[in-house]
């Protein structure tokens, strides 16, 4: 038994849908990093390390930096360097086991020309201990206020941190190696 659909019951819910319509907020845009003080969606430009001293190894990475970042992909190329600097750490080597490697990175933002740039050396820097110590501090205050916010008691947060942060010493950069 076939039921019908009437005329009248489909402009009824042509009705609902454009009520339904107008209810939606009007622009919706997910993901993206936004402005904190306006809360505009920020245009990025996103980087992968296609190169580690001109070796190709598999693409890797997802360095984001601002499209009218005035500095460029050499941004991204100093977070892919201090990531790098960073596993070399973690796996017993030390800050100078880093420095003098190159790296190649690879535009990867949607609609680009997926141009690669490079190559960019890695240069560790020692730190003054007047800076060390501003630095060590401000990452111990970033560290508490992220621990805060997800409800940790601030003495106990405190403590964990200062316990666990080492101190700053060494600054990781890349610069263009220019031909």
């Amino acid at each position: 038994m076939a039921s019908s659909y009437s005329r009248k019951q489909f402009q009824k819910d042509l009705k609902r849908l454009a009520k339904l319509i107008e209810q939606f907020p009007a622009k919706r845009q997910s993901g993206g990093k936004r402005d904190k003080k306006t809360g505009e969606l920020i245009s990025m430009r996103t980087f992968e390390v296609v190169q580690v001293n001109g070796k190709d190894v598999t693409p890797h990475g997802n360095y984001q930096i601002r499209e009218d970042s005035p500095i460029g992909p050499e941004t991204a190329a100093s977070k892919a360097a201090k990531q790098m600097c960073k596993k070399i750490k973690r796996n017993g080597g030390k800050h100078t086991d880093c420095e003098g490697r190159t790296l190649v990175i690879r535009e990867k933002t949607r609609g680009s020309a997926h141009k690669h740039f490079g190559p960019y050396m890695v240069v560790v820097e020692q730190m003054s201990a007047k800076e060390s110590k501003a630095r060590t501090e401000a990452l111990v205050k970033v560290t508490v206020d992220r621990l805060v916010k997800q409800g940790v008691p601030k003495a106990k947060a405190e403590k964990d941190t200062r316990k666990k942060v080492g101190k700053v010493s060494h600054k990781v950069s890349a610069k263009l190696v220019r031909k």
